[in-house]
C-alpha cells in the first residue's frame, strides 16, 4: 500500500497500546522531569500566551511565589513556622495545577478540531504537493490553539529547524498520545519513507472516530484527578484555617501530635498533587 513503509508503521489505531509510541513516550517523560523542559512544556501546552503574551517561566514562577507568600501570611497554624511555610508551598502550587489542568483541556479541544485540520491538511497538499508549505496555509483558518502551535512549527523550520524537530514540537503541544500528536508520529515516520502522505490521512481519518471514543476515557479521567488535586489543596487549606481560628482548634495549634498530623496531611497532599502534574 506504500512504497517501502510497513502499515503498523503508518496508522495506529490503538495509540495507548502502540509499543512505539510507548517507548518514545516514556523518553518524553524522562525528560519533562526537568523542570526547565516542564515549565517550557506545561506553558506552551496552555496556550496561555495566547492570553497573556508575555506569560514566560519566570512571571509563572513569580506568581506562585506570590500566592506561596499569602498563604504562609495568613499564619493558618499560628506561630508554627515551618508549617506555616508547608502550607504556603501547597498555595505555590495552585498555578501549575491551573495550568495544567488548562492543557487538557486545550487537548480535548484538538481533538474536536481534527478531522478539519487533517482534511484541510490534505487538501492543501493536493495543491502544493508540500506538507510543510500546506501547514503554512493552514494557519489563517485554523482556530486557537492549533493556529499558535502551527505558527511555532512553521517558524522553527523557516529558522532550519530539522524536520523531525519541528513535528515532534508540535506533537509535544498538542499532546504526545493525542490522536493528532499520534498522526504527526506516524506522518514524521511518512515523510522519512516517502509514503504518500494524502494516503496516510485518508486511513487515518477513517479510523479518527474510534481513537477519539478510546482517548475520551482517559481524558476524561484524568481532567477529573487535576480538579481534584486543585480541591484537595484548596479543601485542606480551608479545613485548617477553620480548624484553627476557633478557640479550641488554637488550644492544640502547638501540640505535638497536632503538628505531627498536619505534617502528615501536607505530605499526602504534596505526593497525590506532585503525581497528578508530573506529566505534561
Amino acid at each position: 500500500m506504500f512504497k517501502g513503509l510497513s502499515w503498523y508503521k503508518v496508522v495506529t489505531f490503538w495509540s495507548k497500546r502502540n509499543t512505539d509510541l510507548i517507548l518514545k513516550r516514556s523518553l518524553n517523560l524522562s525528560q519533562n522531569r526537568k523542570f526547565w523542559h516542564y515549565l517550557h512544556r506545561l506553558i506552551s501546552k496552555s496556550n496561555i500566551k495566547f492570553i497573556v503574551p508575555f506569560y514566560n517561566w519566570f512571571l509563572h514562577l513569580l506568581l506562585s511565589f506570590i500566592i506561596g507568600e499569602f498563604f504562609f501570611a495568613l499564619k493558618i497554624l499560628g506561630k508554627t513556622n515551618w508549617l506555616n511555610m508547608a502550607i504556603g508551598l501547597l498555595g505555590a502550587l495552585i498555578p501549575t495545577v491551573v495550568l495544567n489542568l488548562i492543557g487538557t483541556s486545550m487537548e480535548i479541544k484538538i481533538k474536536k478540531q481534527s478531522i478539519a485540520f487533517l482534511t484541510g491538511l490534505k487538501n492543501f497538499n493536493i495543491t502544493f504537493n508540500d506538507v510543510f508549505k500546506s501547514f503554512e496555509q493552514l494557519i489563517n483558518s485554523s482556530p486557537e490553539p492549533l493556529k499558535s502551535y502551527l505558527k511555532s512549527m512553521i517558524y522553527k523550520y523557516k529558522a532550519k529547524s530539522s524536520v523531525n524537530s519541528c513535528i515532534d514540537d508540535f506533537r509535544a503541544n498538542v499532546g504526545y498520545n493525542n490522536s493528532l500528536g499520534v498522526f504527526m508520529n506516524n506522518l514524521k515516520i511518512a515523510l522519512e519513507e516517502g509514503a504518500d502522505i494524502n494516503k496516510l490521512i485518508d486511513e487515518y481519518v477513517a479510523d479518527l472516530e474510534t481513537l477519539n471514543k478510546i482517548d475520551d476515557e482517559f481524558k476524561a479521567n484524568e481532567i477529573v484527578a487535576k480538579i481534584s488535586a486543585l480541591a484537595l489543596i484548596l479543601i485542606f487549606i480551608f479545613a485548617l484555617h477553620m480548624i484553627y481560628t476557633t478557640p479550641i482548634g488554637a488550644n492544640y495549634v502547638n501540640a505535638l501530635w497536632h503538628q505531627t498530623a498536619v505534617a502528615i496531611g501536607v505530605i499526602v497532599c504534596l505526593v497525590i498533587v506532585i503525581r497528578t502534574l508530573r506529566k505534561v
